[in-house]
């Protein structure tokens, strides 16, 4: 049930996104569901593919918005949750310097 409920989610966000394509909330929406599945993955592999998507669409959505702070801070947050300690301290200092 949960999982037909990510891919719905998922399958909206992304006709969001096509249909805006230069809004960034879709692409951020989408990262942060990548998150929500990564924590509710299975087996560590899908959890990393889901973490490391949701890294990619972060990165994304900063380089479209560069001086948004949010999207800064939940990309370190991401980053925390894959283990990647050096890049969770870059993007949370980031995100503290636009926002502090």
């Amino acid at each position: 049930m949960r999982e037909r409920l990510f891919g719905e989610a998922e399958q909206s966000l992304a006709r969001a996104r096509a249909l805006s394509p230069r809004d960034v909330d879709p692409i951020a929406q989408l990262a942060h569901l990548a998150r929500v599945r990564a924590q509710h993955a299975s087996d560590g592999g899908e959890r990393a593919a889901r973490l490391d998507a949701a890294g990619a669409l972060f990165r994304e959505a900063t380089a479209a918005s560069p001086s948004n702070a949010v999207l800064w801070r939940e990309w370190g947050v991401t980053e925390q949750a894959a283990g990647r300690r050096e890049s969770t301290r870059e993007k949370l200092e980031r995100a503290r310097a636009l926002d502090p």
